[in-house]
């Protein structure tokens, strides 16, 4: 039996994907291949209130057009991208951001979803890997190389 890969992108490499990956862009390059491998993508439910407010303050600051911002948040629910979040989730979450003494719970929250589904998380925050790495070793820090 084979197993597919399990990956756990957060808010910000979403964004990143959203917003610069053009066809053959490196962010595009690591979304295909996940795709190409027939990999799983998971994110607690709160990806879509976040990438939504990502959006949104570009178009506060005249970075986005409504209509880009529009288009790239209905892009992101076509991104089979399945959203889990539950009690226990919110538990683990409020463990990790004090165990690793994060300033807020939501990055813990895709952290406790990687770690349950035995998921690989990417994030553009360097700040947090460093925080939780080497301890967490499934943490990965994507950089256009």
């Amino acid at each position: 039996m084979t197993t597919s890969k399990v990956y756990c992108p957060d808010a910000s490499l979403l964004v990143r994907f959203l917003l610069t990956g053009e066809k053959g862009s490196p962010i595009a390059k690591l979304w295909e291949g996940w795709l190409q491998e027939g990999a799983s993508l998971i994110a607690p439910d709160l990806i879509f209130y976040e990438v939504n407010n990502v959006l949104h303050q570009y178009v506060r600051h005249d970075q986005l057009t409504s209509h880009e911002a529009e288009t790239a948040f209905q892009l992101s629910f076509k991104l089979n991208i399945v959203t889990l979040m539950d009690e226990n989730l919110h538990r683990r979450a409020l463990r990790l951001a004090d165990d690793f003494q994060l300033p807020a719970t939501y990055d813990a929250h895709y952290l406790a979803l990687a770690e349950r589904m035995s998921a690989s998380f990417w994030t553009l925050d360097a700040k947090l890997v460093n925080k939780v790495t080497p301890q967490l070793a499934w943490v990965n820090l994507w950089q256009e190389s």
